[in-house]
Parts: structure tokens; C-alpha cells; sequence
């Protein structure tokens, strides 16, 4: 078995392979000089110097344990479907029976933004060189508003520097977060001093002195030490295109991730995209929770086992000691309901089917389970926050007292 991406997503399935009795031989390929591991702490622990490193997946002696071979430092070529093996850029040759591609991403840029400093996240190198800069410098610019750039710009001004923050949307986190977590997150880095320039872009960058300025599109010019680029991945279906495997931006897979165009080929991650949960085209999911939750079910796939459960997807942020969290189905068709300053309910007709929450980590985890579980909502009670929202939460849809119909 290979495993293309040594990520989080490709160390976990190659964990989860051998804790449902998978017998043959694993080997992780990965192009980063490090073993799999977990991501969030390299926007945040690691920029401030809390940790040297993140979370490591495994130890290298359990991974040893494990038989699970990591071939790190290596870039595969090619993809040969027809003799069903991997071709590795040093021209050797490694066979399969089954491929998993975990190839994640690459962080966004725009045009001749590297070439006046400005700095990417996406691997541990990354982390270590900004952090770096980030320790000699007074003044910081964030191009994107999305979780990676409001994560960066959290942990920076955190860190003492003065910083700016440019996003294309009208809100933060406009393509993850509804609203209300959206309000949320801005109001938390407006009163840590974070300066938010939103419905806006940057149009050129370039070197002054010896720092960068940025001019934006309504003519106003900010001058910084250090420039970020949060502006998302770009999928890397490289291998999968050239393989001949259908993709439309990431690689298209069913609902055990298995690629659609090779039975022996798995698609996990930030680069899988998978059918829609409300079934309407494909879509995919760049989260933590999302590598684990993948990897599980491709490898109890592989395995030809039942499929667990199927849980709602969730994701969640921590930024300016706030934790945000959010679940399930947060979009505009749905009725959205407050409970108190700090958590809002999503809902088709009486049913929960999704749920952002500011600081509850109890409703939260309420919520995902009857998200999952298809539970309605007895909204009278529901909207006042000192009741239960396990107690607000009912099995069966039929309409009744105190309930949205």
C-alpha cells in the first residue's frame, strides 16, 4: 500500500490502517523533510514560539512499531496506473496494490508577491522562517481574510507587532464562517487593535526602504516589516490530472473517497472532493477534522469494512483566547435561531442542521451529535441559554408545542 502525503491526513490513514488490522506493508511518501503531522500549531503555538515543532502524529519509534515505512524528502514524478506504480524522481519505481493520494495543497501567492518578501504557511519550513522575520520586525500586513490569514494576524499582534489585515470579502472567514461567527471573529481582532481592511485587495507589492508596501485597490498605501499571504491552496491534483483521474479543482471521489476514475486509488484530505452532504454536486473540506475523518473512512473502505457512523462536518479556530467553533449546515437556506450572545442554532423546518458556536464548547458538542443524529429543536426552550440544549433536542420530527414547523 502507498501513501502519497505525509500531511496529516496521509499519517493518519496509515494509522488507521493498522489499528483495523491492516496487515501489508504501508510506506508514506512525503515531500517535507518531517514525519506526519498536525497542522493548526503552525499558524499559532509555533509563530509564537510556544512549541519548537507541532503535534507530531507518531513517534518515530512507533511508526517503527507500526511497520509503517516513511519515505520523507521524496518527490514522486508520476503516476503509472497500467503497471499499478508510483514513479519517484530519482527514477526508481515503487509497485502498489492500493494508492492513497494525500497531496494536500499549495499556498496561493499573487504575481510578484514572493518576489518583494512576501512569506507563505503551509509546512514547518514556512512557520520557522516567519517566525523568524516575525521576531525582528515591528509592523505586519495579512493579505486574506480567511481562518489561515486571521489566524496568522491573531498570533502576530499577539506577539506585540502592529498589524494589517486586507480582505477581498465584506466579512472574515466569509467562505467558512455564517454571519454571526464571522461578527464574532472581527469584533475579537478590532479590540486587540488589529487594523481589518475588508472589500478590498491589494494590487501591487513592492520593495521600499526596508520594508514592503502594498497599494490597494481604492489607492490607500500600507507600508509593513513583513507581508503574509493567507490567500488559501491551490489543490495538488497535479499527479492525479496526469494519471488521468477525473478532477475538477481537487481530485473527485464517492463517499469512501475512493477516486472515481480507479478503484485502487484513494483521494483523502484537502484534496478530495467528495459528494456534497446535501447532495447537491461535490465539495471539499480543508479542516483538521476533515483529514481524520477521511482517513477513517477510506481506510475502513480499504479494509472492507462497515462504514462508521457518518458525523457532521465541524471545524473550529482559537484566536485572542476565543475559541470559535462550527458545525453541520450553516448556510443562508437555513432559519437561524440565537441561544444568548454565544451560539446560534441552525435550522430546516424543526430539524438542527447546524450549529456556530463562541466559547460553548458543551452546546457545541450537544449540537454536533444532534446534527448527526437528524434531531429536531424545541426552540422556546432552546433559545434560553440556561437550559440544556440536550434537553431542547427530540428524536422523532413530528410538529408540536413550542416547536419550529
Amino acid at each position: 500500500m502507498r501513501d502519497l502525503g505525509g500531511g496529516h491526513a496521509g499519517g493518519a490513514i496509515a494509522l488507521s490502517l493498522r489499528e483495523n488490522g491492516a496487515t501489508g506493508d504501508i510506506v508514506i511518501i512525503g515531500e517535507e523533510l518531517v514525519a506526519p503531522y498536525e497542522r493548526p500549531a503552525l499558524s499559532k503555538e509555533m509563530l509564537l514560539a510556544q512549541v519548537d515543532a507541532p503535534i507530531s502524529l507518531a513517534s518515530p519509534e512507533r511508526w517503527l512499531e507500526l511497520g509503517v515505512t516513511l519515505r520523507l524528502a521524496t518527490k514522486v514524478a508520476a503516476i503509472d496506473r497500467t503497471h499499478r506504480c508510483v514513479l519517484l524522481e530519482d527514477d526508481s519505481a515503487l509497485p502498489y496494490d492500493i494508492l492513497i493520494l494525500a497531496t494536500g495543497g499549495t499556498a496561493r501567492s499573487i504575481p510578484g508577491s514572493l518576489e518583494a518578501g512576501a512569506f507563505t504557511l503551509r509546512t514547518v519550513a514556512d512557520a520557522e522562517s516567519l517566525r523568524s522575520r516575525a521576531q525582528v520586525s515591528r509592523s505586519a500586513l495579512i493579505l486574506g481574510g480567511g481562518l489561515i490569514g486571521l489566524e496568522v494576524a491573531a498570533s502576530l499582534r499577539q506577539a506585540g507587532l502592529e498589524v494589517d489585515l486586507v480582505g477581498a470579502d465584506r466579512q472574515v472567514a466569509a467562505r467558512s464562517f455564517p454571519s454571526a461567527a464571522s461578527d464574532w471573529i472581527a469584533d475579537a481582532h478590532a479590540k486587540a487593535g488589529v487594523r481589518l481592511h475588508l472589500g478590498s485587495r491589494v494590487t501591487a507589492l513592492r520593495r521600499v526602504g526596508g520594508g514592503i508596501e502594498a497599494e490597494l485597490a481604492n489607492e490607500q498605501r500600507l507600508v509593513s516589516d513583513l507581508v503574509i499571504l493567507g490567500l488559501g491552496i491551490e489543490p495538488n491534483s497535479r499527479l492525479a490530472l496526469d494519471a488521468g483521474l477525473p478532477c475538477r479543482v481537487g481530485i473527485l471521489v464517492d463517499k469512501d473517497y475512493r477516486t472515481l476514475g480507479d478503484r485502487r486509488i484513494f483521494a483523502i484530505g484537502d484534496i478530495a472532493e467528495r459528494p456534497a452532504i446535501d447532495g447537491m454536486g461535490q465539495s471539499r473540506d480543508e479542516s483538521w477534522s476533515h483529514a481524520r475523518r477521511s482517513a477513517a473512512t477510506a481506510a475502513r473502505a480499504i479494509l472492507a469494512l462497515p462504514p462508521a457512523s457518518e458525523e457532521a462536518p465541524w471545524f473550529w479556530t482559537s484566536q485572542f483566547g476565543h475559541m470559535v467553533q462550527i458545525a453541520g449546515n450553516t448556510d443562508e437556506r437555513m432559519t437561524a435561531v440565537r441561544r444568548g450572545p454565544g451560539v446560534v442554532l441552525y435550522l430546516d423546518g424543526n430539524r438542527l442542521t447546524g450549529i456556530a458556536c463562541l466559547d460553548t464548547p458543551k452546546d457545541f458538542l450537544a449540537g454536533r451529535r444532534a446534527i448527526a443524529a437528524g434531531q429536531g429543536v424545541d426552540v422556546a426552550l432552546a433559545v434560553d441559554p440556561a437550559n440544556d440544549l440536550r434537553k431542547c433536542l427530540f428524536t422523532h420530527m413530528e410538529t408540536h408545542a413550542g416547536v419550529a414547523s
